[in-house]
């Protein structure tokens, strides 16, 4: 299996299925992802099963054939304009929040379609000093990889093992001086040999004039490196990594999750990366100048939900991410604000595989900010009829 990464092509101009190897990815510049199963090409990001039919998404250029499933009109396929409900179609939608076994509905069931997220990393929490001087907030988390895959239900067995990755862990608050505590990575979500990785964690806030780390973004080939001091969380395959004292680079890549921003010495916490389908990355714990304490930074979004939850004001907590339904990645949290009167404020909470922010930096006889948690992966299984 090979992966084409340029994006230099479009669905209708990708070479035949056949003339290349079963198993090769090509990312597309208006279909995102797309594999070759050795007769045809299959969308991988093109799968979007939603709670009803008005929800379905049109996105610019999605190609002829594009299947989804809702709960009101069952299965629908995209003829190049718009939706249409398949006749005689239904379907049942199977949410898994925690691991377990799925067993495959009764009847005669034609199809199978999964959705599979990986755990959103965990954010940093800030540092704190003794006195008033450079410090950086808490790295954010990195997001969860989105995957999805659609297969004739005779491919199923009648019972399948579904793996929902955990949340990454926020680090604890500190009330003594020194660095804060990283956050911890995301885990691995899965429904049979469908895979998603989790988001990096977030690197602990630094206690002087050094930036820190936010955690790299899963991918469904690999898991997010976490943050480490002043060095971000490399990329899973593929994928972004975190900041250092910026915001990572967006992915192009759309089952990828963003990277987390990385705490900017004595500065604004720079927010986390996009995630198209992914979740997106959390954003940083704000930092503490010579004289200032500073704002963390915001969340951000993906194709999913696009509402990125606020940063937090100096003093403040970050906002936690939002879905926009149960079944689809949320948008990433916002990293804690700073402060120089009282404790730091807390990173937000990530949903569904989005990752936490990092906490802001404290002074004096107080605690710093602690880490948000990152999301929760989840897995989804809807069987058509």
């Amino acid at each position: 299996m090979a992966y084409f990464p340029t994006g230099t092509v479009t669905y209708a101009t990708l070479p035949s299925p056949r003339s290349v190897v079963a198993g090769d990815i090509y990312l597309t510049i208006d279909a995102g992802e797309v594999w070759s199963d050795g007769s045809q090409w299959n969308v991988i990001a093109g799968t979007f099963p939603v709670s009803t039919f008005s929800l379905l998404p049109l996105i610019p250029n999605l190609p002829t054939g594009v299947i989804a499933s809702t709960s009101d009109l069952g299965l629908c396929v995209f003829n190049g304009a718009s939706w249409l409900a398949v006749a005689n179609t239904s379907s049942v939608i199977q949410v898994f929040n925690v691991s377990g076994i799925w067993t495959k509905p009764p009847g005669s069931p034609k199809i199978i379609t999964s959705m599979v997220i990986g755990g959103g990393g965990g954010g940093g929490s800030g540092p704190l000093i003794a006195s008033i001087g450079a410090e950086s907030g808490g790295g954010g988390g990195g997001g969860g990889a989105y995957n999805t895959q659609t297969a004739p239900a005779s491919d199923y067995g009648p019972t399948v093992t579904v793996t929902v990755g955990a949340a990454g862990i926020g680090g604890a608050a500190v009330s003594s001086n020194g660095n804060g505590n990283p956050g911890t990575a995301g885990g691995n979500s899965s429904f049979g040999n469908t895979k998603a990785f989790g988001g990096g964690g977030g690197a602990a806030g630094q206690s002087g004039a050094t930036n820190s780390g936010g955690g790299g973004g899963g991918t469904f080939f690999s898991a997010g490196g976490n943050g480490s001091g002043s060095s971000a969380g490399g990329a899973g395959a593929l994928g972004v990594g975190g900041g250092s004292g910026a915001s990572p680079a967006n992915t192009v890549v759309f089952s990828a999750g963003g990277g987390g921003g990385g705490g900017l010495n004595s500065g604004a916490g720079p927010m986390g990366s996009v995630g198209l389908l992914g979740g997106p990355g959390g954003g940083a714990g704000g930092g503490v100048s010579a004289t200032l304490a500073f704002v963390g930074g915001a969340g951000n979004v993906n194709l999913w939900s696009n509402v990125a939850p606020a940063a937090g004001a100096i003093n403040g907590a970050g906002g936690n991410g939002v879905a926009s339904n149960s079944w689809a990645p949320g948008t990433s949290a916002g990293g804690g604000g700073s402060s120089i009167t009282t404790n730091g404020g807390a990173g937000g909470i990530g949903i569904n595989g989005s990752a936490g922010g990092g906490g802001g930096a404290a002074v004096g006889a107080f605690s710093s900010g602690a880490g948000g948690n990152g999301g929760v992966g989840l897995v989804v299984v809807i069987t058509h009829y």
